[in-house]
């Protein structure tokens, strides 16, 4: 990611860490700087959040550009906005978000996405499931799955079980969380989000 001034600028390296490959006093459990390489999986054709756009980008790849660059209630620019991927993005993050584009198909397409109901996003960075090893003492293991939740997988609802299901694999067995419903954003109102369509 790029800035054009090189002191005033936003990068909220906490809001992007990734999960320690192990426990350790001296280790910043809160999670290890993402580094320069990330892997997203492509959005597969069969998935349900799969749009009729031919270079739909992951969510969570767009969500961890926003929540590193950005704070809650910026305004976030999307010049192709496209599928609308950055505004379904920004919708759950609470920031607003203005899309030109020219593609009226793609503006009426963004605008039926936003009003789509949130069950989480549509790809994430496996290492946010990494289990850190030598998690042995009960007591901190039970804390830190508790906090890992909130701090990698908060807006992932369809990763916790398998993230789960890893702890047990690894230390026995784990208090899981009960399933509720996501709560709805405080930026799902649709005054948040703007459309520029070009040629009109």
């Amino acid at each position: 990611m790029f800035t054009k001034h090189p002191k005033n600028f936003t990068f909220n390296l906490d809001d992007i860490r990734v999960p320690q490959k192990y426990y350790r006093n001296v280790n910043n459990m809160r999670g290890a700087n993402p580094g320069d390489v990330w892997e997203f999986s492509h959005i597969h054709y069969c998935q349900g959040n799969r749009q009729a756009h031919p270079t739909q980008k992951p969510e969570g790849l767009i969500e961890r550009i926003v929540l590193a660059s950005s704070s809650k209630g910026d305004n976030v620019l999307d010049l192709f906005s496209g599928s609308g991927t950055t505004q379904r993005v920004c919708q759950q993050l609470s920031r607003n978000c203005t899309g030109v584009e020219i593609n009226p198909e793609y503006v009426e397409m963004t605008e039926d996405r936003l009003a789509q109901p949130f069950s989480g996003f549509d790809s994430i960075d496996l290492r946010m499931k990494r289990v850190p090893f030598d998690l042995s003492d009960p007591d901190i293991r039970q804390e830190y799955v508790k906090q890992h939740k909130h701090w990698f997988l908060k807006n992932h609802e369809g990763d916790i079980e398998e993230f789960e299901k890893e702890v047990a694999r690894l230390y026995g067995h784990v208090n899981t969380r009960k399933k509720t419903k996501a709560p709805k954003s405080e930026s799902q109102s649709g005054d948040l989000f703007t459309f520029s369509q070009l040629g009109t």
